[in-house]
């Protein structure tokens, strides 16, 4: 018995299958190709050659050939033949699972023989830089700025007389308002002296001390009395005393706080120095300087260059993710569907591996793979893996890692690579106006570390340049700092740069120096110290000129002031010691006759004693 189910289905895939051949011409899907692809790219993508077959599972084309967007006239990479293997029936379900992908003879930067530009949409907006490319646009372009140097103008004679006329000078009113305030402050010192009656108390005192006249004394009870009047003299003494010391004391304190003024004065007038030197902007140069004029811009340039193509992918990858549903926002107190991957579950696109082999520009033979490049990487639970590495008969090698990890909100990459011995021929490793030199002959190494974490980027680098021959682009007349970059660079065995930039967009951290950092800074300083150390003695020489009147004004004001407050003080001690002196002469005359009247009072009563008991 015949079953017409089956028979029938199976007359359903064999015209599905014809109708899909009939769709799906080589040329109908070559030309779609070339369109996607180049909308995806923003410049030509060209396919030779395409065979697509349903019934073989599989994909392949003579060529592939992809314009850099920056510069149509040359390809990102172009390859030989490629083949890919896929699955039929998960197409069925709107997924491409490719199981393998052969490419061969990959060669990057290779020229076209055509323009690879797109033509200009009459309508649409240019699409715009991601954030992190126009920041480090914004750095290449503020580099030099930043570098705060300039050779062109760093000979450039400075007008000292123009500049001194421009300037306008704080330090002397300032100078002016800080005498006016210390004066009122001596007129109260000399004021509070005058009041205190230091004077009128010694003449009290000295009075006072006359009046303990000891030689018309006769009794030793009038004595006793007398130096009893002594002592109280001598009370009123320490009194007076310590009133002077403490009146001493304040106004030490007080003009040693002079030395702050005074050091202040020094401060205004380096203030009004240091203005005039920013004005004259007489270089400063640094190791710091030198590396980011000469290295800096190149160095931001490239790397903004290849983070725009790990974006590219990172934006088209993440854009893939087409599985799970929309996020719910359910009203209050009503359910949502809550949605899992399953363990079975299979991205929309998915390709397991890349194999690839090629070629350097320098002919480098390359091979590697890429796993796993999927809509989704939640389905399968990795990331993707980049891993492509070359060497040649001599010390040439190529060593590319990286990972892709989109497993969580925020995307991840991380890439190493090193590339030994290539060549530096006929190259430029700066983009500087001060280093107009092309690389006759060289080699150099490679190695970088880069990571991207969400807007976050860090990135190492270190690049090594050995035997190394110089020669002036185009021939070209150069300037002295030029011949000196020149000079300095031949006399270089090796050339090492080393930077590390990490931060996010707008808060950038760039460090970047050489090992020609330093002799060139030096032979710089050697040429340019005379010139700038002429300009800041003369601009030194003008402002102290125009600054010395009201220093010297308020120096000789301080001086007088605090040696008129001193005299006084050093009078009233004067006069003290001699108060004290005199009162310590009286107290041993008075205490001498107490002494010898009891001696004599004593002799009197034992002649009267002996008279009695005659």
């Amino acid at each position: 018995m015949i079953r017409w189910k089956g028979v029938i289905l199976l007359a359903a895939l064999v015209v599905l299958f014809l109708a899909l051949s009939m769709i799906f011409t080589d040329r109908w899907l070559e030309a779609k190709l070339e369109a996607s692809g180049s909308a995806l790219v923003g410049a030509r993508v060209e396919i030779d050659d395409l065979d697509f077959s349903f019934f073989g599972s599989h994909l392949k084309f003579n060529g592939l050939r992809v314009t850099n967007p920056r510069n149509t006239m040359r390809n990102l990479f172009e390859t030989g033949a490629c083949e890919l293997n896929f699955e039929f029936w998960p197409l069925l379900s709107k997924k491409i699972i490719v199981e393998n992908f052969q490419i061969s003879d990959f060669k990057t930067n290779t020229p076209r023989q055509t323009d690879g530009a797109l033509p200009e949409k009459p309508i649409g907006k240019k699409k715009a830089d991601n954030i992190i490319s126009k920041s480090l646009k914004r750095v290449a372009q503020n580099m030099e700025q930043n570098a705060g140097l300039s050779l062109s103008d760093a000979r450039a004679k400075i007008n000292v007389d123009s500049l001194i006329r421009l300037l306008q000078f704080e330090s002397p009113r300032k100078i002016d308002s800080l005498q006016k305030a210390l004066n009122q402050s001596f007129e109260k010192w000399n004021k509070k002296l005058k009041n205190a009656r230091y004077e009128q108390d010694f003449k009290e005192l000295e009075a006072q001390i006359k009046k303990l006249d000891i030689k018309n004394i006769k009794t030793l009870k009038s004595l006793q009395k007398t130096l009893s009047t002594l002592n109280s003299v001598k009370k009123k003494t320490a009194l007076l005393s310590d009133s002077i010391r403490a009146t001493e004391t304040a106004l030490q304190k007080e003009l040693q706080s002079l030395q702050t003024s005074v050091a202040q004065v020094e401060r205004w007038i380096e203030q009004d120095y240091r203005r005039a030197l920013s004005r004259a902007r007489i270089p400063e140069i640094t190791r710091r300087n030198i590396g980011q004029l000469l290295f800096g811009k190149t160095l931001i340039h490239r790397l903004e260059n290849y983070l725009s193509y790990v974006q590219t992918g990172r934006r088209y990858l993440t854009r893939l993710k087409s599985d799970a549903p929309k996020k719910e926002n359910p009203p209050r107190f009503k359910g949502q569907d809550i949605y899992f991957y399953s363990p079975h579950g299979r991205p929309d696109f998915w390709i397991r591996q890349i194999r690839l082999s090629g070629q350097t520009h320098d002919n480098l033979q390359l091979a590697g793979q890429i796993l796993d490049i999927v809509s989704d990487q939640r389905f399968i639970h990795r990331p993707t893996v980049i891993k492509i590495s070359g060497q040649s008969a001599g010390d040439r090698s190529f060593v590319l890692n990286g990972k892709l990890n989109y497993l969580k909100d925020v995307p991840h990459e991380t890439f190493d690579l090193l590339y030994q011995g290539f060549s530096l021929n006929n190259t430029q490793i700066s983009d500087s106006p001060y280093f107009p030199f092309t690389v006759k002959k060289g080699r150099g190494t490679l190695k970088a570390q880069l990571t991207l974490s969400g807007d976050t980027v860090k990135t190492e680098i270190r690049f090594l340049a050995t035997g190394l021959e110089l020669t002036p682009t185009a021939n070209q007349k150069l300037n002295y700092a030029q011949q000196l970059t020149l000079d300095v660079f031949r006399s270089l065995k090796t050339l090492t740069i080393k930077a590390k930039i990490s931060g996010q967009a707008g808060r950038w951290k760039i460090q970047l120096n050489s090992n020609a950092d330093e002799a060139l800074a030096r032979r710089l300083k050697e040429k340019l110290s005379a010139e700038a150390e002429k300009a800041k003695a003369r601009l030194e020489a003008e402002i102290k000129k125009k600054t010395d009147p009201s220093k010297q004004r308020f120096l000789t004001f301080v001086a007088r002031q605090q040696k008129e407050l001193e005299k006084q003080l050093q009078k009233y001690e004067s006069e003290l010691r001699k108060v004290e002196a005199e009162l310590k002469k009286r107290e041993h005359e008075i205490k001498q006759r107490i002494e010898k009247e009891k001696k004599k009072t004593g002799k009197n009563v034992q002649e009267k004693l002996k008279k009695l008991f005659k």
